[in-house]
């Protein structure tokens, strides 16, 4: 055999073995599942806990004056405005009309705190998770952490987010100590 016969061999033979190694290799790939991070971490507990208690506050507020609203509406009725002074029946209709516009304003107010709120709960959370999964990622050695709403499939051994929650919650423990100790 010539020489560049075998110099060409020997570098196929290398070739070879390489990508053979690399592909028996075990994947340095994370994913996180948002959702569950969410639901199931201290800090996404506390703060589904906080949105939802300011949107039971602004459905409170609502309601009370949708029934006043209803209320109002119920005396519109021929009888009870054959009974009113021309005066009386227009100061009805006025704050009838007025009541609708304070609802309305209600409503869009209600719907632009409440989008605030979440807005500001997920940038939040995603922060958290963020570093949670680069923590987690540094720990096991890990070159690449996926959100799983990117990934059409993935192996659940590539799942991480057990791992994450955790570093998630430990975090969250020690903002709250931070927060003890800034109280005192």
């Amino acid at each position: 055999m010539s020489k560049k016969a075998v110099l060409v061999l020997s570098v196929i033979l290398t070739s070879c073995t390489f990508f053979l190694s690399a592909a028996q290799e075990p994947s340095k790939i994370g994913v996180v599942n948002f959702k569950n991070c969410m639901e199931n971490s201290k800090l996404g507990k506390q703060e589904i806990s906080r949105l939802e208690e300011v949107q039971k506050q602004l459905e409170t507020t609502l309601k009370a004056k949708q029934k006043e609203y209803d209320d109002m509406s119920l005396k519109f009725n021929e009888e009870y405005l054959d009974t009113l002074t021309p005066k009386a029946e227009e100061e009805l209709k006025e704050r009838f009309e007025s009541l609708s516009r304070e609802i309305s304003q209600l409503q869009n107010q209600f719907y632009s705190l409440l989008n605030q709120a979440q807005y500001q709960v997920i940038g939040k959370l995603t922060q958290t998770v963020s570093e949670a999964a680069t923590v987690v990622a540094k720990q096991k050695g890990l070159q690449l952490a996926l959100n799983d709403d990117a990934c059409l499939f993935s192996a659940p051994e590539l799942d991480i987010t057990p791992h994450v929650i955790a570093e998630m919650d430990v975090q969250f423990a020690k903002e709250a100590e931070k927060t003890k100790a800034a109280a005192k």
